[in-house]
């Protein structure tokens, strides 16, 4: 939808693979060209690319949809410290990187992000070849990114997502100069 979510507008299914791609209620991930946004940026980047169980298109080459140039450039102009993402449903603290390991930066923000919200961190997401992913482009870019894999597609995890969030901006207020 273009306008705001309400309560009765959020999908109601517990797994995303409960519900098939080509869904109204799946289709929110995707852009008005069928593009898988988060398989659209520049790392790994293949133009048939997975999420979960289902090929998604990745778009025609990287940076191909306005969405994602808008998040590049708002990325690179900010230059941001460190970037949480927020995804469902795999449970789990994630640490982003492109090619070979995680950042030191990064592997301790997941660290910290884990440890304070109670989520179990993983060296990296094995459910499947993940490419074109907005954080792993990040951290082409130097910049320590992680992604926070909520329990379930309803549960908000406030709680444990404030303490999260919290641990991170203590860490980056006392580590680095602004």
């Amino acid at each position: 939808t273009s306008e705001r979510f309400s309560l009765e507008d959020a999908p109601k299914f517990e797994y995303r693979g409960d519900v098939p791609t080509d869904s109204a209620i799946v289709s929110g991930r995707f852009n008005a060209n069928g593009v898988d946004l988060n398989r659209n940026f520049d790392c790994k980047w293949k133009p048939d690319a997975i999420w979960g169980d289902d090929e998604v298109s990745a778009g025609d080459s990287v940076f191909s949809e306005p969405e994602s140039k808008v998040l590049r450039d708002f990325f690179i102009a900010e230059e941001p410290t460190a970037i949480i993402f927020f995804h469902s449903a795999a449970n789990g603290i994630y640490p982003s990187f492109c090619e070979g390991d995680p950042s030191e930066e990064t592997a301790e923000l997941a660290e910290i992000y884990s440890v304070a919200s109670g989520y179990p961190s993983y060296e990296n997401f094995a459910s499947y070849e993940v490419t074109g992913d907005a954080g792993d482009w990040a951290s082409k870019l130097g910049i320590p990114s992680i992604t926070v894999e909520l329990s379930t597609h309803s549960a908000i995890e406030f709680e444990e997502n404030l303490a999260g969030v919290d641990a991170a901006l203590k860490h980056y207020s006392e580590s680095v100069e602004f």
